[in-house]
This record gives structure tokens, C-alpha cells and sequence, in this order.
């Protein structure tokens, strides 16, 4: 476990998503673009830390999702702009996507990541859209490019089992992949349909190849609702702000 005064933002870019999955929650994505502009966020990227350090932090986790985080069509400069050298000596960035792009454009992410300290996707595979040989190439070549990869896999009940199996194949090429059991409409429940003999699979199966844990100190969470607001949950704290000005305060 690393043991540092570590700044976590989990930041969600926005609901936009290129996939529009049967069992996606509705409040989840949107059809409609809805990312705010690079210097929006490149200025909140600077303000989050500017307070930050001012609380005594200097150390950074940034954890990115979406709806598709990838859909934002300047997600690599933005990402480029996490580096700014020894001022910040320690950085890890952490994704949450569908893995869509090119083969091309995972160069370019790790290029525009590769100064940083650490790494990883969670890659969540839609058989609705996504093309396993493809998919798996894609988690292949960002682990060659030392990236922690883990698939999720949604276990729709009706699927179970042909799932399971695509996992099993996804594992035998040496990706990590955890199960996860489909949610209801407001993500408050699982669904029906799941037998005694599902649930052990999804309890007991698919063991993590590493771990890796962080000890967080302070939590900071940002989602982008709309392209005037956002809206920062700070420990139990919900504060409505333009731009992260509102100063953060250590719990």
C-alpha cells in the first residue's frame, strides 16, 4: 500500500458516449456533446492544485470518466497539461473507457502520459459495439506500453455464460478482467435473472493477477454537469461552483 499524502480527483468529463449499450443506466450518457472547453478545464486542472498545495498536498491522482472520457476531443492535450515537471513529483492518472479509439490514438495517450508516474485503464468491453479480437490487441498493446489494464465485464443474466467465456479468453491472452453484475435503471439494485451458481462465479472467479491499493487522504470529486456548473463532492461536503473556486477545506 503506498502511504503518501495523495490528492485523489475523479473527474467525470462529461455524459457523452459513442455507445449506447442496452443496459447502460439512462442518466449514465447522453447523445449530445457535452464537454466544456480545453482552457475550461486546463484552468480547473491549475486550480485544483493551486488549492491543494495550499492545504499541503503536491501529490496527484487523477482518475477520468464518463460517459466515453475518450469522446473528449481534447482529452490528450488536457492530459498533456496533468505534466508539469518537478513542481509536481509525484502523478497517476486513471481512465474509465470503452477503449473505441484507434490502435493510433493509444500511441498518442501513452505518449502524452508516458512522463507520469503510473498508469491504468479500466477497459469496459460492450459486446454490443466492441470487437473482441480488436479489444484485446488494444489491452495487449497499452500493457506492452507498461499501462495497468483491467476489463470489466457488465454479466448481463441472459449472456452469463457466453460471457464468462469471452472473460476465460481474455484471461488466457494475460489481461486482468473483473465481473461485474448488471444494475437496474438507478443503479440502486441488481437485476433478477442471476442463479445461485452466477453469483459464486461473480464472487469467487477471475481473481486480480496484482493488486494495487491506495491509501486515500483527501477525495476530491468533479463532475461536469453542465457548461456553466460544476460540482465538487468534497468528503461528505456537495458544493455547487462555477470553477472550483470555492476553497477546499481538509476535513
Amino acid at each position: 500500500m503506498l502511504d503518501r499524502p495523495l490528492f485523489n480527483v475523479s473527474w467525470i468529463l462529461g455524459r457523452f458516449c459513442n455507445y449506447k449499450c442496452s443496459y447502460c443506466w439512462p442518466y449514465a450518457r447522453t447523445d449530445n456533446p457535452d464537454h466544456q472547453t480545453l482552457e475550461v478545464y486546463k484552468a480547473t486542472v491549475d486550480e485544483i492544485k493551486r488549492q491543494a498545495r495550499a492545504n499541503g498536498f503536491n501529490q496527484f491522482h487523477w482518475s477520468f470518466s464518463g460517459g466515453e472520457p475518450t469522446a473528449y476531443k481534447n482529452l490528450l492535450d488536457l492530459t498533456k497539461h496533468l505534466d508539469d515537471g518537478v513542481s509536481t513529483p509525484y502523478q497517476t492518472v486513471h481512465m474509465t473507457t470503452n477503449l473505441s479509439p484507434s490502435l493510433n490514438w493509444w500511441r498518442n495517450w501513452h505518449n502524452a502520459t508516458c512522463l507520469l508516474q503510473r498508469r491504468s485503464i479500466t477497459a469496459s468491453y460492450h459486446a454490443e459495439f466492441a470487437k473482441e479480437q480488436e479489444f484485446g490487441d488494444k489491452c495487449l498493446q497499452l500493457i506492452h506500453d507498461l499501462v495497468h489494464v483491467t476489463i470489466n465485464q457488465v454479466m448481463v443474466p441472459e449472456h452469463f455464460f457466453e460471457t464468462l467465456e469471452r472473460c476465460e479468453r481474455f484471461r488466457k491472452r494475460g489481461i486482468n478482467v473483473t465481473l461485474k453484475p448488471q444494475s437496474n435503471d438507478t443503479a440502486t439494485a441488481v437485476v433478477d435473472g442471476y442463479t445461485p451458481e452466477m453469483i459464486k462465479v461473480m464472487q469467487d472467479d477471475f481473481e486480480q493477477q496484482e493488486g494495487f491499493q491506495i491509501r486515500l487522504t483527501m477525495v476530491l470529486k468533479i463532475i461536469l454537469l453542465t457548461k456553466q456548473n460544476v460540482l465538487i463532492h468534497l468528503g461528505l461536503i456537495s458544493l455547487p461552483i462555477g470553477l472550483v473556486i470555492v476553497g477546499i477545506r481538509v476535513l
